[in-house]
């Protein structure tokens, strides 16, 4: 498997043009694997960067970003994306040994439940999310045609 490193480039004053830009989606993607790597110039210079799994287990630890970025990966229907934002939301909040004590769920069983091919029952998720000070929540498809 070939790896890449994302880093998250900022100008002078420390903003991220691309973190700007990809927060501003209305239908945000997750990153599964990133192979891409990008640069942004000015007056010649490489602007300073930072490692984006940094920048966003940063963010993550707001709950409201937390809960924008799991209601994201829930949307697109990929349940390998989904489990892998409920890890990077753990990682924000002190990772998983602190979150098996916090929910006293075993850490062994949270890393295979939260893997690639995990597959969480819907108790377990509800205390993980419970300890992320976060919920399940059910509202209307209005995208959905619902034919009378």
């Amino acid at each position: 498997m070939l790896v890449f490193e994302l880093r998250e480039y900022l100008t002078e004053n420390g903003q991220s043009p691309f973190n700007d830009w990809l927060m501003g989606l209305r239908d945000i993607r997750i990153f599964k694997s990133p192979g891409l790597t990008w640069r942004t110039t000015g007056n010649g210079k490489v602007a300073t960067h930072r490692s984006y799994q940094d920048s966003l287990i940063k963010r993550l630890s707001d709950p409201k970003e937390a809960a924008a970025y799991l209601d994201a990966a829930l949307e697109e229907g990929d349940r390998p994306a989904f489990l892998l934002a409920i890890r990077n939301v753990i990682e924000a909040r002190g990772g998983m040994t602190q979150m098996a004590r916090q929910t006293g769920l075993n850490r062994e069983n949270l890393y295979r439940v939260l893997s690639e091919r995990g597959n969480p029952e819907i108790n377990s998720l509800e205390k993980l999310l419970k300890g992320l000070g976060l919920r399940l929540a059910v509202e209307v498809d209005h995208d959905l045609n619902h034919a009378a």
